[in-house]
């Protein structure tokens, strides 16, 4: 299933997807694309999981995930975001107390721009409120991202 958002005179607004105050919900195979702010947002909710999606041409970030536990992407193309005049810190934001977030075999590449890298510090996965033992990132392929850091805390780019 392909869910996409297009530009609109005024800009990007909202997700593609966003999963809020939910319980055991499953996606596969969906190609999540456009301009949205972000490709998925996951809030207050558990046993959330993305196989074999891509998640492709959001304006700001891949990924936002808050207070939310057991989210896992199996399996998914995080590709080619925040590629245009997009000066956001972070790809994957982790806040507020998530846990058990997990990225296995995902592929991460051609994410980011290199005019944002060089004004700023900016970073693939961001925790804010959230301890570093909350991700797990495995046999993922993650390359050509144009991000001067793997992991920070979000007090640490500002």
């Amino acid at each position: 299933m392909i869910l996409a958002q297009t530009l609109f005179l005024i800009g990007c607004t909202g997700d593609v997807i966003d999963i809020t105050s939910s319980h055991a919900v499953t996606l596969t195979a969906y190609d999540l694309y456009g301009c949205g702010i972000r490709g998925v947002t996951v809030v207050a909710a558990s046993d959330i999981v993305l196989q074999d999606c891509i998640i492709r041409e959001c304006y700001d970030s891949a990924v936002y995930i808050s207070n939310s536990q057991d989210v896992s992407f199996l399996g998914t193309d995080i590709r080619d975001n925040a590629t245009e005049d997009s000066y956001q810190q972070y790809l994957v934001l982790l806040e507020s107390d998530c846990a058990n977030i997990t990225f296995q075999g995902c592929t991460i590449h051609d994410n980011g721009t290199a005019e944002s890298a060089a004004m700023q510090t900016t970073t693939l996965f961001c925790l804010d409120e959230t301890e570093e033992a909350a991700l797990t990132v495995v046999d993922c392929q993650i390359d050509n991202n144009y991000y001067t850091e793997y992991l920070l805390k979000f007090e640490d780019l500002v």
